[in-house]
C-alpha cells in the first residue's frame, strides 16, 4: 500500500463514519425516533478520526511535507467530508506521490533543508526517520497501536 492508497482510503473512510453520524444526528433530533446511531457512529467516527490524524502524519513524515500541509491535514479532518478535498489538493500538487521510505537516504553534497522536488533526496528528520523507518516496516504494529490509542480515547470519551 503506497503513501497515496493509504491516505485515500482513511479518508473515505473518515467521510463515510461522517455521513453515518450525520445520519444518526438527523434519526435524533430531526426524525426524533432513535439516538443508538449517534452513539455507534460517534464511536466509529472517534476512532477514524484518531485514524485519520495518525496517517496524516505518518504520510506527511514520509513526503516530507512543509509545516502548512501537516496543519491543512488536521484541520480538514474537523468539517465533514474536508478528508476528501485534502486528499485530492495534495494530490493535485503531486504531495502524494511516491513509496515509502525504509531507510535514511543520503543527501547529496551541498543539499541542505527538507526538499520535495522530484530529482533531489530530502533532509534527514533527526529522531523521526528512525522512528518512521520503523512504522513502514511494522505496519502491524502500527495499526494495534492506533487502534489501542483510539479504543482508549473513544472509551474515556463515552465514560465521561
Amino acid at each position: 500500500m503506497t503513501p497515496r492508497t493509504l491516505l485515500r482510503t482513511v479518508s473515505i473512510g473518515e467521510a463515510a463514519t461522517w455521513a453515518l453520524l450525520l445520519f444518526g444526528m438527523w434519526l435524533k433530533y430531526g426524525a426524533r425516533t432513535t439516538d443508538a446511531v449517534v452513539t455507534l457512529a460517534g464511536s466509529l467516527h472517534g476512532g477514524m478520526f484518531i485514524a485519520y490524524l495518525a496517517c496524516t502524519m505518518l504520510v506527511g513524515l514520509n513526503q516530507r511535507w512543509p509545516w502548512h500541509m501537516f496543519l491543512l491535514g488536521g484541520i480538514a479532518a474537523v468539517p465533514p467530508f474536508a478528508t476528501l478535498l485534502f486528499d485530492w489538493f495534495a494530490e493535485r500538487r503531486r504531495m502524494l506521490a511516491g513509496g515509502w521510505r525504509t531507510v535514511a537516504a543520503p543527501q547529496p553534497v551541498g543539499a541542505t533543508g527538507d526538499v520535495t522536488l522530484p530529482g533531489r533526496r530530502p533532509a534527514p528528520l533527526g529522531f523521526l526517520d528512525p522512528l518512521l523507518y520503523w512504522a513502514v516496516r511494522h505496519p502491524i504494529t502500527l495499526v494495534a497501536i492506533v487502534v489501542a490509542f483510539s479504543t482508549v480515547a473513544v472509551t474515556m470519551s463515552l465514560t465521561h
